[in-house]
């Protein structure tokens, strides 16, 4: 019998044959061969795939020779017949680490063993190389095989309004873990919001186990597709480093795409960026720019934010009248910061209808009172001093003592320092005529704080005004339309400015973001995280 057509017999009996090769200093280039793949077999009708076997699988679990029936078989016989079924000449197929530690015969897939990456890369230093034949037996020409995540199936759309509904509940019973299943058949058929909401759930630990860099790795895909949302979501991962290597300039294009599409909390974003020069030069006049058109839209911080430009005239003329009109907006909507900044306006008069220095204490009263019940600081003690001095409302110097003290434990130092001052100086204290009498002083006041002006942590903002992305995509129906890779260039920017191509990618990483087993769903890849130029 020919050598050839001997190894095409072996294959029709076990299913495979492999040419390993130990890769690594203390072994050169020594060959191990289960089954040696000749030159003369390998015709150009052949569809070879490449894998990598980590050495305890071949040195100590015996791969080459596997007993009968033993986990080792069913452990390699899995991996081949998936590759048989869906093995894509192009990738090199790795096999996770402890992933055999981890194998339950009959539960695990060979999604949860395998790692893809290109074909063109070499297996690492410890493990071996193996070829497989996925050649059909019949002779004919390599069979093309499509990508997952390629054009979307009719099934597709189905799969991803089906995942909703057990997600919310509508119409079957609430199942967020059916739900994860079938966003990610949807998205591996390639349905960009699928792929978004997927990366909330790992995002969020709703039917799978949290695991940021999985969902930066589905935001990212959506992203490449045009879908704006999962632009955004890039942009915060990148800027906070969560899934992502840390990276301002990089995040701050990735709002800007996002942005230019319309969506407010990205433009808010890039107000913040902006306001701050994280990632970009520091630019009052572009904060306010984007601050307005997320305003518009009637994102409260952007309300907040550009009130607060007009309030101290920076990066935009000065109108304490429309600052007053923009803090009211988001006041109304229960912004305690606006709340607590309109309640200084009209303790100082500013902005009103009725003319500039105007003081309405009832008013200011009020809205310090609804701000600082949601613990705002700055309310607090401005309320404890209207308390002490009876200024809109009734005098009560118990109420100003437990305002002072609940402002003097809050997260702003300087705030809770004069809080505390405050509490030691009120009447009945070694310090209270001085004390007092410092406090009557809107002026002294002023120049400690300017209700509104106070600045919260860039970082814990842009966390915050992403904080109900879960919740906006779990409400609203599926978008089922497979995106372009375009977007909308529509929205001006403001200057003539605009930023170098983004040039990220998805790398492996041994240890960072690595799925726990037991994990409902992978990664594709396997353990990854985004890495930005």
């Amino acid at each position: 019998m020919r050598l050839d057509g001997l190894y095409r017999s072996i294959k029709r009996v076990s299913g495979h044959y492999w040419n390993s090769k130990l890769i690594g200093s203390m072994f050169g280039s020594l060959i191990l061969a289960c089954f040696v793949v000749p030159a003369q077999a390998q015709t150009s009708s052949q569809q070879i795939v490449l894998m990598c076997i980590p050495r305890n699988l071949v040195e100590s679990e015996g791969w080459e020779h596997p007993a009968p029936g033993s986990r080792i078989q069913l452990f390699r016989n899995l991996i081949r017949d998936y590759l048989l079924e869906r093995g894509d000449v192009g990738s090199q197929y790795r096999i996770k680490e402890n992933a055999f530690a981890h194998f339950e015969p009959g539960r695990t897939t060979a999604r949860d063993i395998l790692q893809v990456v290109s074909a063109n890369q070499e297996c690492p230093p410890s493990n071996y190389t193996a070829k497989l034949d996925i050649s059909p037996l019949d002779g004919s020409g390599p069979q093309q095989r499509t990508t997952p995540q390629s054009s979307p199936s009719e099934a597709a759309p189905n799969s991803l309004l089906r995942a909703w509904q057990y997600q919310v509940g509508r119409g079957v019973p609430k199942d967020p873990l059916t739900a994860a299943r079938l966003y990610e058949d949807a998205a591996k058929q390639g349905l960009p919001d699928a792929m978004y909401r997927l990366g909330l759930m790992y995002q969020d630990g709703e039917g799978v186990q949290q695991n940021f860099g999985n969902a930066v790795y589905w935001f990212y895909q959506a992203a490449q597709r045009g879908h704006t949302a999962a632009q955004a979501e890039v942009g915060r991962a990148l800027f906070q480093g969560e899934g992502a290597q840390q990276n301002e300039k990089a995040a701050f294009q990735w709002f800007l795409l996002a942005a230019r599409s319309g969506l407010s909390r990205a433009q808010c974003a890039l107000g913040i960026l902006y306001e701050g020069g994280a990632g970009v030069t520091r630019d009052a006049s572009q904060a306010v720019f984007w601050f307005r058109k997320s305003a518009e839209q009637g994102e409260l911080y952007a309300m907040h934010r550009l009130a607060v430009h007009l309030r101290e005239g920076s990066g935009v003329g000065w109108s304490e009248a429309e600052a007053m009109q923009w803090f009211r907006k988001a006041a109304d909507k229960g912004f305690a910061l606006s709340q607590s900044s309109l309640g200084w306006g009209y303790m100082k008069g500013l902005g009103q209808n009725v003319g500039q220095g105007v003081q309405d204490y009832r008013q200011a009263a009020y809205w310090f009172d609804r701000a600082a019940q949601q613990g705002e600081p700055h309310a607090q003690v401005n309320l404890g001093m209207f308390y002490e001095e009876g200024w809109g409302v009734e005098r009560n110097l118990a109420r100003a003592k437990a305002l002072y003290e609940a402002a003097a434990s809050g997260p702003d130092p300087k705030v809770a320092a004069y809080a505390r001052q405050f509490a030691d100086g009120l009447p009945g204290t070694s310090t209270d005529t001085t004390m007092s009498r410092r406090r009557a002083s809107s002026d002294d006041i002023g120049a400690w704080i300017v209700a509104g002006a106070a600045v919260v942590a860039t970082v814990v903002v842009v966390k915050a005004l992403f904080g109900s992305s879960s919740s906006s995509a779990r409400s609203a129906p599926p978008d089922t339309s497979n995106f372009s890779s375009e977007t909308n260039s529509n929205w001006d920017t403001g200057t003539s400015y605009t930023p170098p191509a983004t040039s990220c990618r998805v790398v492996q990483t041994a240890t960072a973001f690595e799925v726990p087993q037991g994990t409902a769903l992978s990664n594709p890849t396997g353990a990854t995280t985004v890495v930005c130029d």
